[in-house]
């Protein structure tokens, strides 16, 4: 068989660190990378309290890390190839709250609808868009009013079906060729 799983960002990025720190992992959050050098056999980090010295560093903070543009590895201007849009909803029923639901809308083609179900519930349903492929960022939020209003929408959520939180955009980059995941003794994930 075919299997998915859903978790919020939150719930995904807490279950990683936990299990970097039970392998021994030293984790230190909100510390802001300020520079970085990989030098010999090791790497260098710049931070507001000090230089950290280790063997190797993991720039888990997406394809925009400051860990990756400390190191001279970033793409000047780039803004990714498409841009997201999404909302958190409680009390979907049927579908939505069973399967992960993905429609290639006519309109707004190669772009799709998603609704991914949480526990409890709840569902996290967005839209993602080609970046100048005759839709501009600026008309996201328009769009999104208009889906949530389509029959089919309407009936994927159910008749219950509430927006939890305020709905929030980005870019999303979704090169593959061209693009370092590595650097010395830095890796770029997540």
């Amino acid at each position: 068989g075919t299997y998915a799983a859903v978790a919020t960002r939150r719930d995904l990025d807490a279950a990683l660190v936990r299990l970097a720190c039970d392998a021994g992992v030293e984790v230190r959050q909100g510390t802001p990378v300020l520079g970085a050098t990989d030098r010999d056999g090791g790497i260098d980090v710049e931070t507001p309290g000090g230089p950290i010295r280790a063997r190797y560093a993991i720039g888990a903070d997406g394809m925009w890390s400051p860990l990756r543009k400390a190191l001279g590895r970033a793409t000047p201007d780039y803004r990714g190839e498409w841009h997201a849009f999404r909302q958190y909803f409680r009390g979907v029923s049927g579908r939505a709250a069973e399967v992960l639901y993905v429609s290639f809308e006519p309109d707004f083609l190669p772009g799709y609808l998603w609704s991914f179900p949480l526990p409890g519930g709840r569902a996290n349903v967005g839209f993602g868009i080609q970046r100048g492929h005759g839709l501009r960022t600026q008309q996201m939020a328009e769009l999104w009013r208009d889906l949530l209003q389509r029959p089919h929408v309407r009936e994927l959520l159910g008749p219950h079906a509430a927006a939890t939180a305020t709905p929030r955009a980005w870019p999303l980059p979704a090169r593959i060729d061209g693009i370092e995941l590595g650097h010395g003794r830095a890796v770029f994930v997540g």
